[in-house]
């Protein structure tokens, strides 16, 4: 019996996700990612070529996405940048290049806070 409630919770938390900020990968048309509590939900998605990623800042303060890793902020122009992202508003872009595509927000330093993520594109 204590077995069999052990492999019902495990199948429960597993299927809750645990907390995990990752998300399975997406197909077709295009997915979301949120902008919310100073972090990107999820923070790893892998996408598709040729799949649109739309960025929804959920919070009361402007957010960005970026992509460069933290070590190029400042030395480095960014292979995208949404420019600012006002609260509520969306930011969309199509990921037509398989590879794997860091993400930041520049905004107040908001990276430094640990607002980042990766986006990776296969074919």
């Amino acid at each position: 019996m204590r077995k069999r409630f052990i492999h019902i919770l495990l199948g429960a938390l597993l299927l809750a996700g645990c907390g995990s900020t990752k998300a399975p990968a997406a197909t077709g048309e295009g997915t979301v990612i949120k902008l919310s509590d100073m972090q990107f939900h999820p923070s790893e998605l892998t996408v598709k070529v040729g799949t649109t990623v739309t960025f929804t800042n959920e919070e009361s303060m402007v957010h960005d996405v970026n992509q460069l890793t933290v070590k190029e902020v400042g030395k480095t122009k960014p292979g995208f940048d949404s420019g600012p992202i006002s609260p509520g508003k969306s930011w969309s872009y199509r990921f037509d290049q398989p590879g794997t595509y860091p993400i930041l927000c520049t905004q107040g330093l908001h990276y430094t806070a640990g607002m980042v993520g990766t986006i990776i594109v296969t074919k």
